[in-house]
């Protein structure tokens, strides 16, 4: 016995399988601000729908690198955390920080958001007569 599928059920099914594996999905409106000159607040929101390949997650990794390269320990956070404040920062200095999901599967993309801690509070005066 011999089954004909139509090309059009055939499309669909393939474009259907091909949108599951890739819907890996990735940490949204990832966002930092600096309210002092040694850390960093970070936040971020992530969609749990079944169509992420990877399953649900597990927890977040976050990984920052300060503007001469220097690399720090990865930070985890769990799945129901949307935030994480990295302290112990130099003054005035711009991180990269990489926020990615991670499941029991894998790591999900990732998102990204550049941030300057601010200046040192410390105030040099100078008195002139």
């Amino acid at each position: 016995m011999q089954c004909t599928i139509p090309s059009t059920y055939f499309s669909k099914i393939f474009y259907e399988i091909v949108v599951y594996i890739t819907a890996s999905a990735n940490p949204l409106n990832v966002s930092g601000q600096s309210y002092d000159s040694s850390s960093i607040s970070v936040q971020w929101t992530f969609d749990n729908s079944t169509r992420n390949v990877l399953g649900a997650p597990q927890g977040f990794h976050i990984y920052y690198v300060r503007q001469d390269g220097r690399s720090f320990p990865l930070v985890t956070t769990g799945a129901d955390e949307s935030s994480v404040t990295l302290i112990g920062l130099r003054p005035y200095t711009r991180y990269n920080v990489v926020v990615g999901a991670f499941t029991v599967t894998g790591e999900t993309n990732s998102s990204s958001v550049a941030v300057r801690t601010q200046q040192d509070g410390k105030a040099t005066f100078q008195i002139v007569n």
